[in-house]
């Protein structure tokens, strides 16, 4: 998974999730929460369709201590996706 363009920080996941729209589409997210309660939001590589329905394990930098929690919303170049943010940290 790779990540490029910030997209924000909010308050909270649900508010974070609405960062969503105002980046465009094509692309997927990354919300990691740190500090606690600062929620940050990057755009991630698109995923094949078949990546919506597997598993993921987490890796490099996902699965450092510094970060409280990291959520990742898988979207294929198409614009489906999963219907909520997968939870990997």
């Amino acid at each position: 998974m790779l990540t490029w363009d910030w997209i924000g920080t909010a308050g909270s996941l649900a508010a974070a999730r609405g960062l969503f729209p105002s980046s465009g589409t094509g692309h997927g997210f990354v919300i990691v929460e740190q500090p606690a309660g600062v929620f940050n939001v990057a755009k991630t590589n698109p995923v094949s369709e078949s990546a919506l329905s597997g598993t993921f394990t987490a890796g490099g930098l996902l699965t450092s201590s510094t970060f409280v929690r990291v959520w990742l919303q898988l979207v294929t170049a198409d614009g489906i996706h999963r219907l909520a943010p997968t939870p990997v940290y």
